[in-house]
């Protein structure tokens, strides 16, 4: 499996709702470590708002992908 695969397999995970965004900072957490990347609640805050393209509180797939790869 190629790491973009493997990133969209770790956000469907953590998408507990299908709504395409991780919201939340305990999914978002848990999408990050499976990601082999430990981060804190600031360091998750930080992370949010630099990803967050649009600024709506939430990062989708798109955001998240562009941000891990």
């Amino acid at each position: 499996m190629d790491r973009e695969a493997e990133v969209k397999v770790i956000f469907d995970k953590y998408d507990n709702d299908g709504d395409g965004f991780l919201d939340g900072i305990e999914e978002l957490k848990a999408a990050f470590s499976d990601a082999n990347h430990i981060v804190t609640d600031e360091e998750l805050k930080e992370i949010v708002a630099f990803a967050d393209d649009n600024n709506d509180g939430k990062v989708s797939y798109e955001e998240f992908s562009n941000f891990v790869l």
